[in-house]
């Protein structure tokens, strides 16, 4: 879930090869992260949805405090073990 993002790819090209970007690079970096941003929270949501044992987990140790549903929800194995 978590490998490279399109803005990964597009900050790596404006830093390591100079690749200027149409305005400034300030600006291009903070698009190029709010945007990450947006698809991190997406991709996080998307990850409770399949391992919502785990999220629970960790929200307890964080010191929140998780009531399951009934029935409770399943994780998803096939999608946490898909390439």
């Amino acid at each position: 879930r978590f490998r490279p993002a399109l803005e990964d790819v597009l900050e790596m090209l404006i830093e390591e090869f100079g690749v200027q970007p149409v305005g400034s690079v300030k600006a291009a970096r903070k698009t190029l992260a709010d945007a990450r941003e947006d698809w991190r929270r997406t991709q996080v949501a998307t990850v409770v949805r399949d391992a919502p044992s785990e999220a629970a987990a960790t929200l307890e140790e964080l010191g929140y405090t998780v009531t399951p549903p009934t029935p409770p929800v399943q994780d998803k194995s096939d999608k946490l073990r898909a390439l």
